[in-house]
């Protein structure tokens, strides 16, 4: 009994010498991840910015890790992390995120980090440095402007002109405002208004404003403008009106010396038109024949000035001929009859042609005129 327990007791002996000799359970190292973040962008307003970036990870023994928690760090310009505020919101767009912030102040830089919580610490990215726009500044909306001008009167003398129109005004949005400075620019027909000579005297009549112009070439052409001015809404001017000064009055012509013509002696006299084609004219003609076939016609056909033409006649079977001085012929040649102090002239070739004249004498305004020989060029003449 004794020898089995002393064989028991040196196999445990044993036992316990050789698990003393266990080799021991290698230690591993703590692990060295890779923390990897991507490119940040960002687009701004005037409050807010819009953050995008690549999902960051953290590398350990060559496997990808995504962090529990991802977020963003922002504050005032060269803020550190540390004092950075926390956003942990985000949008993820497949390997893209999108950070949302809000409440930013205008045209203000701010330093944001992207940053992983970890089971090795909190990491994050370098600073980046985003700016707000300005804040646009509402534009006032600009009031609608309209100029109006008015019909434009001229009536002119010979070196004066004076031009009537109603008040010129500018309305704002519809309302009308009579506060607006006037004034007339002149100068020679086809003159820029801007080249134009200024006048700003006028006269008030009612509704009606008149300019007075003086000092003018006789015939001679000229453009006016109106031009009115709304102050801080701009100048404009209408688009020009042209006049005409009168012509120079010019006094009525002696009558020439009658050249020396046929026997006219039977119808020797002045005469006055009283009827042509069946009417009474409303133009006025004389004949002044004296008895060797010269012939002196005045005319007032068109406008206020007497016309004269010398001519010589003929006369061979009661028809008369004759030519102007000038050697144009007679329009016609006239078949004559003459009864006391009536005398009838019957165009030739238009039996319808029919001047009835009287005997008469000339009117003071041309018997009194000084006698010189003038010749006056019109495009109608009576004969």
């Amino acid at each position: 009994m004794k020898r089995y327990t002393y064989i028991i007791y040196c196999m445990a002996l044993t036992l316990a010498l050789l698990g003393g000799c266990k080799k021991p359970t290698p230690i591993k190292p703590d692990p060295n991840p890779d923390f990897v973040f991507g490119k940040v962008e960002a687009t701004t307003t005037d409050s807010s910015a819009t953050i995008t970036t690549n999902h960051p990870y953290y590398v350990i023994e060559g496997n990808m890790v995504s962090a529990d928690v991802i977020g963003l760090g922002y504050g005032s310009n060269n803020c550190s992390f540390e004092q950075s505020a926390k956003l942990t919101d985000y949008v993820a767009e497949g390997d893209m995120l999108r950070f949302m912030l809000e409440g930013l102040q205008p045209d203000s830089e701010y330093t944001i980090y992207i940053y992983m919580d970890t089971p090795y610490g909190i990491k994050h990215n370098s600073a980046t440095t985003i700016r707000t726009k300005s804040k646009e500044q509402p534009t006032p909306e600009e009031p609608v402007v309209e100029f109006i001008f008015g019909e434009v009167e001229v009536t002119t003398t010979q070196h004066d002109a004076s031009i009537i129109t109603s008040m010129p005004y500018y309305t704002l949005d519809g309302v009308r405002h009579d506060d607006g400075t006037i004034t007339l620019r002149y100068g020679a027909k086809g003159t820029a208004f801007e080249s134009c000579t200024t006048v700003a005297e006028y006269k008030s009549e009612q509704d009606n404003i008149i300019f007075s112009l003086s000092g003018l070439a006789a015939d001679s052409e000229y453009t006016v403008y109106l031009s009115l001015d709304a102050h801080d809404y701009g100048t404009k001017h209408d688009n020009g009106t042209v006049l005409r000064t009168k012509a120079e009055e010019q006094p009525n012509p002696d009558p020439p010396t009658p050249p020396v013509g046929g026997d006219t002696s039977a119808l020797a006299g002045t005469w006055h038109l009283s009827s042509w084609r069946g009417t009474a004219p409303d133009f006025e003609v004389y004949l002044d024949i004296n008895t060797t076939g010269g012939v002196v016609l005045w005319q007032r056909i068109t406008g206020h000035n007497w016309e004269c033409y010398t001519s010589v006649a003929y006369i061979e079977n009661e028809i008369v001929t004759g030519c102007y001085e000038d050697g144009t012929p007679w329009g016609a040649s006239y078949q004559y009859s003459i009864s006391g102090d009536s005398m009838t002239w019957v165009d030739s070739s238009d039996k319808s042609d029919i001047s009835v004249y009287e005997r008469s004498s000339l009117p003071e305004e041309l018997s009194q005129a000084t006698r010189a020989a003038q010749q006056t060029s019109s495009l109608t003449r009576f004969l």
